[in-house]
Parts: C-alpha cells; sequence; structure tokens
C-alpha cells in the first residue's frame, strides 16, 4: 500500500474514528478496488497504529449477555451489502514462455469497474425476515438513501412485529443526523453493533 493511499486512510479514520474497512473500500472504491478489505484493516491496525473498537465490543458484550430471550426476539437486526454485477471465469490460460502476453489469443476480457448494487435487509427474532430493498445500480448507501430504506421498509414492519431495538453497524450513513432524527422521531431503540465484531456476535447468542 502507497504512503498516499495510507494518507487517505488515516484521514478518514481521523474524520471518523468508528469507520470499518469495508465502509473505507466502498467509499473508496477506485483507490482501494485492488486492496484486500484484511490488507486495509491491517493498515489501520499496525500501520498507522490505530487500534481497534475491542473496547466498545466488549462493552456491548457484557450488556447483551443481560438480555433474555423475550429481549432479543424484539430486536430488528438491518444489514446492506454490495453485490458486484460481473460474471466469473473460471478459465485457466496457458501460455507459452516464448509468447507475448500481450497476445489476444491468450488473454480473457474482464471487467475492471463492473457494476454494482446494493441491497438492505432485515430480520426479527422469530418472526422472519423484514423484506429486502435493492437500490439503484451503482447508487452506494448514503445518509439521505438509508433515511428513505428505514421509512419504507423498516418502519412498515416495525408496529407489526413489535419491534422495539433496531440493531446496526457503526457505518457512517447510520450515524447521519437524518437517521437519528429520524430514530428518536419513531422512539426506536438502537443498538449500535461496532464494524469488524467478534466471532461472539449478538445473533449467536439468543441460542446460548
Amino acid at each position: 500500500m502507497s504512503p498516499c493511499t495510507g494518507k487517505v486512510l488515516a484521514r478518514e479514520v481521523k474524520e471518523d474514528p468508528s469507520i470499518t474497512a469495508v465502509s473505507l473500500k466502498e467509499k473508496h472504491h477506485n483507490l482501494l478496488q485492488n486492496i484486500l478489505v484484511q490488507t486495509i484493516r491491517h493498515c489501520l491496525q499496525k500501520d498507522l497504529k490505530l487500534a481497534a473498537h475491542h473496547t466498545d465490543k466488549k462493552l456491548l458484550l457484557m450488556e447483551a449477555m443481560k438480555w433474555t430471550s423475550a429481549d432479543w426476539q424484539k430486536v430488528m437486526f438491518s444489514n446492506e451489502r454490495t453485490f458486484w454485477l460481473v460474471r466469473g471465469n473460471s478459465k485457466v490460460v496457458r501460455r507459452p514462455s516464448s509468447v507475448s502476453h500481450c497476445d489476444p489469443h491468450y488473454t480473457i476480457k474482464t471487467v475492471k469497474q463492473p457494476d454494482s448494487v446494493m441491497m438492505w435487509g432485515a430480520f426479527i427474532g422469530h418472526k422472519g425476515s423484514v423484506g429486502l430493498c435493492f437500490l439503484p445500480k451503482n447508487v452506494m448507501m448514503k445518509a439521505t438513501n438509508y433515511t428513505e430504506v428505514l421509512e419504507e421498509n423498516m418502519l412498515t414492519f416495525w408496529s407489526i412485529h413489535d419491534a422495539k431495538y433496531s440493531m446496526h453497524d457503526l457505518a457512517p450513513a447510520h450515524k447521519s443526523k437524518a437517521v437519528k432524527e429520524l430514530i428518536v422521531k419513531n422512539n426506536i431503540g438502537v443498538s449500535d453493533w461496532p464494524g469488524n465484531s467478534p466471532t461472539s456476535t449478538p445473533s449467536k447468542m439468543p441460542g446460548k
């Protein structure tokens, strides 16, 4: 990773200390498209000497362990994910060493920056899924459209499923002023889950 890229990451983390490696890769897709999330995470924790949010995770885990099964049944979990619209190609090309690597006969066409679709989904306790919401092609989740997604999807099922808490991670779009106002206005309890969560995630606790 170049020093220039490291400076960009350092600046982003300084502005938002809770930003995750996945969010950084999505936000700076052109810059980080060829860099693995694990490499970005390593740069944040080792090269830039930025500690992970282990304290926040530990505190939340300790609090979550006090919840009963009935409490967890009122939690609505939500998250979004980006899917790249590109068909995989498993061909293996064997090029003789005497042939140029630019020979079109031994090359495979690929898409360097494929189109993408971001999907939001949620589920609650034993009552199942809330539904799926697809953003327009190549549109990333921002504060504005995240608020619209919550209003049009989550709030519709909130009273139907008798939900009490909403649990999402600390992505920048989830912490915007507009989202916080929506949460307060609709009296929604929020349990923020730190990014890059440990193995003992809250979704696995109710069965323990």
